[in-house]
């Protein structure tokens, strides 16, 4: 369990300063990312035949080696007390509860067309192997082809950290005549639900 003291917020990137280092900075990831290969060439296959289909995806929730760069050197701008040779940037601790692939068609209810706990750890691979109908062949093609809100990817997702609380409270003595005043400081571990979601029509 983490104790953050100073939160920031860079383009969609929550950061957390580490309380009892503060060179250290811990970071969540703002919306999913799709599997890339050695082209760069997202990891995403819609197959039709005849009415059925199939498709695969791969989604992936963290930042890029050049997002890590952009954000290591706005903390540095924005923390002055700090030198930025010291400065540290790490993972949120966080635990990934389910990953959502959820399609939208067109005048319909959203329909989930499967879940998965991710790989447990970063980059949080989430894959997608799913049986289509042909109606659901077409929603998908749509947000292949740019149509937003069509096809999303949801992950939930809990961060731990410490909640610290203070105040004060008087204790009165008729018998004495006085009143004694005393201030408590309470530390406790809760955990933080979040969600991140992408269009895949973003990612093509």
């Amino acid at each position: 369990m983490t104790d953050f003291f100073e939160e920031f917020v860079y383009q969609d990137i929550h950061c957390f300063r580490y309380a009892a280092a503060p060179t250290r900075f811990y970071y969540v990831p703002g919306a999913p990312v799709p599997q890339r290969d050695a082209q760069s060439r997202t990891a995403i296959s819609l197959m039709k035949v005849g009415e059925k289909g199939f498709l695969q995806l791969t989604s992936q929730w963290c930042l890029s080696p050049l997002q890590l760069d952009e954000l290591r050197a706005a903390l540095a701008e924005q923390c002055s007390d700090v030198d930025p040779a010291t400065l540290q940037v790490a993972f949120a601790p966080v635990t990934v509860e389910e990953v959502s692939l959820v399609l939208t068609p067109k005048a319909e209810k959203p329909q989930v067309l499967g879940t998965s706990g991710s790989s447990g750890y970063p980059p949080y691979a989430a894959v997608f192997s799913v049986n289509l109908t042909e109606a659901q062949q077409d929603s998908v093609a749509e947000a292949l082809s740019g149509e937003r809100d069509r096809l999303m990817v949801r992950y939930w997702v809990a961060l731990q950290k410490q909640v610290t609380s203070e105040g004060s409270f008087s204790l009165d003595s008729p018998r004495f005549f006085q009143t004694t005043k005393a201030a408590h400081r309470l530390t406790q571990p809760v955990s933080l639900k979040l969600e991140r979601t992408a269009d895949v029509a973003d990612w093509t």
